[in-house]
């Protein structure tokens, strides 16, 4: 019991720290100062609603992404094409932007905008799944190493 409370809370904590630690030694490294900057970073992402709104904008991106890497993870498989399934998910979206656009605004007024976000969501989802397939249906099919077609995938 006391090894996985150590587990759940040490882990990330010490993560944190060597990232930070890695993170300092690189400005360091380059010529910035390491705490001054950090300062700067943590106090302009946080001193008023736009900055904090930036980073919740910013981050989400990458937690659902983390969490598409982790459910393959779980399945046992290595998912490294999740930012090439991210970009072609943005893709869709922007394209299914540009297209409702073009429909009258009294059509689009009729709908609340909660059938608009789950539209955005369900067609970037369906998107990067269709490119995650590709990769998918190689390693059935021929038995392919889904890190390499998922990193090839990645640079189309």
């Amino acid at each position: 019991m006391l090894e996985r409370i150590a587990r759940i809370i040490l882990v990330p904590l010490l993560s944190i720290a060597a990232s930070l630690a890695v993170g300092m030694l690189v400005l360091k490294v380059t010529g910035y100062p390491p705490l001054e900057t950090l300062l700067k970073i943590v106090h302009e992402s946080f001193k008023n609603a736009y900055g904090f709104g930036q980073v919740l904008r910013t981050t989400t991106v990458f937690i659902f992404t983390g969490l598409a890497v982790a459910v393959a993870f779980h399945a046992g498989l290595f998912n490294i094409g999740a930012e090439g399934q991210l970009y072609v998910g943005a893709i869709a979206i922007g394209i299914l932007g540009h297209y409702l656009k073009m429909v009258p605004q009294g059509t689009l007024d009729a709908f609340p905008w909660i059938c608009f976000i789950l539209l955005f969501m369900l067609v970037g989802i369906l998107a990067g799944g269709a490119w995650a397939a590709i990769p998918g249906t190689l390693k059935a099919v021929t038995g392919a190493h889904e890190v390499i077609t998922t990193i090839m995938m990645n640079f189309i």
